[in-house]
């Protein structure tokens, strides 16, 4: 061991044990001390010393920080496969431990639930990192979020920043691209552009798109093709009153919900449904309202759930 090795272990000797440093970090500092004694060892030992002693309880400190008073607890909810840091989760209802900086990639589509409230799904192919527990950075893919008023989540990405104000809404990150879609509420993009506030109302919500040069909006529908891949991870549904479950369904078709007749609307208002709706799509569990009643679903307006008698309105 040279001398200036020593000299820095001797000193961290009365220290209290932290959690080990990587190996790979306590080398460079020690070789970065050990290079700094060397050609200045005479008249600045005592000082360099002290210094390779603050350098390296910062490096035991931030690792200590990090493993314990950062870590927080997000859900897995859903997944086929998803991979956190270096390890790889193929099913769900599963808790994990995070830390700001830790990496996911998703190779199949996923659900996560955060302590907050926020439901966050993953696109197949989706790469990201947890900031905090209700921060990301987005460095590829697709991540569709509903916090429904819970909390403020914010993504960040190479283009800009999308802040949520309560709402559900879509992020997409491509090569030199990014586009924020809206299906409910408010959210806040910041780019270096400027700042742009995208809305849904109705049946309608923006998409706005982040290019090198500019900022562009148009409306779409918010049953846009675009959500399909966002059933692949359902949670399902826990509601039992037949009115309030096709409510729920029309919300996540991004439809509005209608009933052919006020006989219709009477006949569903007092109508319960039970079994298990869990881990369901829209779709599955509408079929699974009109398998077992008298009602079907019109298909004659595209942005509505319209909802009759099967053998017409009576």
């Amino acid at each position: 061991m040279s001398d200036s090795h020593k000299a820095v272990e001797d000193l961290l000797r009365g220290i209290s044990p932290r959690p080990e440093p990587p190996d790979d970090v306590r080398a460079r500092v020690f070789t970065a001390v050990e290079q700094e004694w060397q050609s200045r060892k005479s008249k600045r030992f005592r000082p360099l010393l002290a210094a390779a002693a603050s350098v390296v309880l910062a490096v035991l400190i931030g690792v200590s920080y990090l493993n314990v008073d950062d870590s927080f607890a997000v859900e897995l909810a859903d997944t086929e496969s998803l991979w956190v840091a270096d390890q790889r989760h193929q099913a769900g209802g599963l808790q994990l431990n995070l830390v700001p900086g830790t990496p996911m990639l998703a190779d199949e589509a996923s659900r996560l639930v955060t302590q907050g409230g926020a439901d966050l799904r993953l696109r197949a192919g989706t790469e990201l990192q947890w900031l905090a527990p209700d921060a990301i950075r987005l460095t590829k893919g697709s991540i569709y979020i509903a916090t429904e008023g819970s909390n403020r989540f914010q993504i960040s990405t190479p283009m800009g920043v999308v802040k949520d104000i309560g709402t559900r809404f879509m992020v997409t990150l491509t090569d030199g691209e990014l586009e924020v879609a809206m299906r409910d509420g408010i959210t806040e993009i910041a780019t270096d552009r400027g700042t742009y506030v995208a809305k849904a109302d109705m049946l309608s919500g923006d998409v706005v798109r982040v290019v090198k040069n500019r900022i562009t909006v148009r409306p779409e529908p918010t049953s846009d093709d675009r959500w399909q891949w966002i059933h692949e991870v359902h949670p399902g549904y826990s509601e039992t009153g037949v009115a309030d479950l096709l409510k729920a369904i029309s919300a996540d078709l991004g439809l509005s919900l209608a009933f052919s007749s006020p006989a219709v609307e009477a006949s569903v208002m007092s109508a319960q449904l039970s079994g298990d709706l869990s881990g369901l799509t829209p779709e599955e569990a509408l079929g699974v309202v009109l398998g077992t009643s008298s009602l079907k679903r019109l298909k004659d307006e595209p942005l509505r759930l319209l909802i009759g008698f099967q053998s017409g309105d009576h």
